[in-house]
């Protein structure tokens, strides 16, 4: 089986058009897919965190995602039918609780859904999210006796 994919970061972009004369503007703006982002990014206190992104990118889709058969010798990654994991990330619309979603799921080691197509990646996804969880308490303690 061969998979094809491409791995984009649109980041600050912008239409041109849009920016008129001032071309600072995109600078100043929180920008990207709300749960693919970093949960501090969230929540205001932090913009330096694209390995926790690349880390959400990979966790939902390995959830949110299964291999597709065509028929003609040819596999797809297609999106998984039914309730999809991870769903309150998409629905919640506000940034900091988010945020805190994303947090509680480091902080409380919460149980890594995946497609069954991911299974083998399951152990790798547990030891980022184990590092992410020691990293933010190690983070929050070293703020904690400043």
């Amino acid at each position: 089986m061969v998979v094809y994919g491409v791995l984009t970061d649109y980041d600050l972009s912008s239409w041109v058009a849009s920016l008129k004369t001032n071309y600072t503007k995109t600078s100043q703006q929180r920008t990207g897919t709300p749960p693919y982002m970093a949960k501090e990014l969230l929540m205001g206190t932090s913009n330096m965190h694209d390995v926790e992104s690349l880390f959400y990118v990979m966790l939902l889709t390995c959830a949110r995602h299964k291999f597709y058969h065509s028929g003609e010798g040819k596999w797809a990654m297609v999106m998984r039918e039914g309730t999809l994991p991870y769903k309150d990330w998409f629905d919640e619309r506000y940034y900091a609780k988010l945020g805190s979603l994303k947090g509680t799921f480091f902080t409380e080691m919460q149980t890594i859904e995946l497609s069954p197509a991911f299974e083998d990646i399951r152990p790798w996804l547990e030891e980022l999210q184990y590092c992410f969880s020691e990293g933010f308490e190690l983070k929050h303690g070293h703020a904690r006796r400043k």
